[in-house]
This record gives C-alpha cells, sequence and structure tokens, in this order.
C-alpha cells in the first residue's frame, strides 16, 4: 500500500503497453512507491538482496513496468508537484527507470561490493538512456509538455548510502534529492564506482524535471501545482521501463544557510580537502576553512560515516597535523543576513 501524502506515485490511473513492450514487465503498479532500494541477484532467489546500483539496475517484473511505442503511463502523484524556489538545482521532480553506466566488464552483484568496480574510459562510457515524452497535470485530463524532453535516466538509480568506513551498504538513499544536472558523463570516465555514490550526496540519482521549462500554450496561464505525470514513448520508437516517480524536497533553511555562505561543502572532491579542525574559545574542536575561516555553529564529533542530513562528514587536521575523519553539525540556529 502506498500512502496517499507519499512524495511518489500512489495510483496509476492509466496505462496502455504500447506496441514493442518487455513482455512480462506490465504489472502497472510497479511504478507506484519509491525507487527500488534492493533487487534479486539472478532469477533463482526468492529475496531482494542485491543493493541498485549505477552498474546494476532493477530488472524485475515487481520493479518495473514497460511502455511500448505508442503507450503511455499516466500516474497520480500523493504530493504535488511545485515550482519551489528552494528546490535544489530547480528540479521539481523525478523519473527512475533501470538505466545504468558501462563500465569494466560486467557488475558482481553476488559480492555486492562496489569497491570493485570501474565506471569505462573516455572511448566507451555512456548510459543505456531510454526514450519518453514526459507532460505534467493538474487533473489528469490537460497536459502540459516540457520544451527540452531528457532521455530517461540520465544518472541511474542507487539504492542504499554507502559507508565507507565499514565497508558496507547503510540506509536507502533519499529519491527526494535531485543529483546536479551538471553532473556529465564523460567526466565520470574511469571513476571508480564508490567514488561515483559520493557524487549522489544521498539521493538516489534520477532524471530531473524543472516546471520552469513547460511550454506555455497562447492564453493560457501556468497552474501552480500538478498532481499527474504522464509518460509516453513515441510510436516506432523503442521502448522504456519505468521504476518510480517523486516529487522534490526543497531545501531546509539550514542546508539554505551553508549553500549560500560555504558553497564548497556541496563537492564531496573538495569537502573533505577543504577543512581543518581547532580548538575554539571554549576547547570544543571547531570546522576551520581555509578561506573563510573558523565556521560559527559547527562542532566535530567522531563518526565512521555520514548517518544524517543534518551531518557532513569531513577530514579534520588535528593540532599534531593528523588528519581524522569526523562528522560536522551546526548546533545553532544562523540567522539569514
Amino acid at each position: 500500500m502506498v500512502r496517499g501524502d507519499s512524495p511518489w506515485a500512489v495510483e496509476v490511473t492509466s496505462y496502455g503497453a504500447g506496441e514493442g513492450f518487455y513482455a512480462g514487465y506490465t504489472l502497472k503498479n510497479s511504478a507506484l512507491g519509491r525507487p527500488t532500494v534492493d533487487t534479486y541477484e539472478d532469477a533463482f532467489v526468492q529475496n531482494p538482496s542485491v543493493t541498485v546500483v549505477p552498474a546494476f539496475p532493477p530488472w524485475d517484473p515487481t520493479e518495473l513496468v514497460s511502455i511500448g511505442g505508442g503507450g503511455h503511463l499516466v500516474l497520480k502523484m500523493g504530493r504535488a508537484i511545485v515550482n519551489h524556489p528552494d528546490n535544489p538545482y530547480g528540479v521539481d521532480f523525478l523519473i527512475f527507470g533501470n538505466s545504468f553506466f558501462q563500465g569494466s566488464g560486467l557488475y558482481n552483484q553476488n559480492a555486492n561490493d562496489p569497491r570493485t568496480y570501474t565506471l569505462a574510459g573516455q572511448d566507451k562510457i555512456g548510459i543505456n538512456t531510454k526514450n519518453g515524452v514526459v507532460s505534467v497535470s493538474v487533473d489528469g485530463i490537460h497536459w502540459f509538455y516540457f520544451q527540452n524532453q531528457p532521455r530517461l535516466g540520465m544518472l541511474p538509480t542507487l539504492g542504499r548510502v554507502w559507508l565507507e568506513e565499514e565497508g558496507e551498504w547503510g540506509d536507502p538513499t533519499d529519491p527526494t534529492v535531485p543529483p546536479d544536472p551538471a553532473l556529465h558523463v564523460k567526466d565520470l570516465a574511469n571513476m571508480p564506482l564508490v567514488k561515483l555514490i559520493e557524487h549522489y550526496r544521498g539521493g538516489a540519482g534520477g532524471t530531473g524535471f524543472d516546471l520552469s521549462d513547460l511550454i506555455v500554450p497562447p492564453g493560457k496561464s501556468l497552474p501552480k501545482k500538478f498532481h499527474y505525470v504522464r509518460i509516453e514513448v513515441p510510436v516506432g520508437q523503442f521502448r522504456t521501463e519505468i521504476d518510480a516517480v517523486s516529487v522534490v524536497r526543497p531545501a531546509s533553511e539550514r542546508r539554505r544557510w551553508e549553500i549560500r555562505h560555504f558553497p564548497w561543502v556541496q563537492d564531496p572532491a573538495v569537502e573533505k580537502n577543504a577543512v581543518g579542525m581547532k580548538l575554539n574559545s571554549s576547547g570544543a574542536p571547531a570546522l576551520l576553512h581555509p578561506d573563510a575561516g573558523e565556521l560559527p555553529g559547527w562542532v566535530l564529533e567522531w563518526s565512521p560515516s555520514l548517518r544524517q542530513p543534518d551531518w557532513r562528514d569531513v577530514e579534520a587536521e588535528t593540532p599534531t597535523g593528523a588528519h581524522v575523519f569526523f562528522r560536522g553539525r551546526r548546533i545553532e540556529e544562523e540567522a539569514s543576513p
């Protein structure tokens, strides 16, 4: 059962498989709920035990619904899609399918260890994306289309957070956190899978859509809220498979303050090397940035990994010059300047 106030689709109001759909993948309710977290190792196991990663996507008929040429899928969302000014990167909702990155051979799902896999080089890297024309509606009758129609699956799904210190999978990722649209495939060539996972920043990936890109017919105004998402595959085009659709969650005031004042914390490649540690006036360890100086309202506590959204994993330099992995957390509300 999918709750009506969920950030994902809660009802399939219309489905037509079209022509050339993938046989057996017509369980329309497979597109309801959150994106798949764990999938099946193979067709002979009864329970999903392999974490979905960008190199091993969901693939079971209970996880995906297929749409062939001339087919469509209409989903009613549990929460309205809004063009909120605080939505990260301007992305308002995400679509998840079964796309995947090409890499160094096949991902070993039996080991279920992302440290053993590397994405392909510049000459071979790519994403197995899919066709699909996306539109949104207030009432499920009148539809607005997007000026730009990105191919579905631009950032393949990641099911769980990787706990680097423990060397194991942790809690499910957050499908309401969109990926950075500036992340390009060619920039990821030869990247270890565990490094790619850092760029997800706790999110689940997906293809992002911005309501600002909607086409507004002459004489009409753009509604403020949308409750339905339709995915169509044009006649004669290759099929697509859909796992889920989710509404993006606006950034919190804490996160907005963080982005405004310390944009360097957004980049995981920079974050671990951009901060140090010193004792503040009360004798407690505090974050120190080489350009911004001491960060007020932050404390450091030992932690092997990031487990809560209000924490940031950082590498801190102790007074003796040793580098220790800490988690940083703001402990006071900062007024907006």
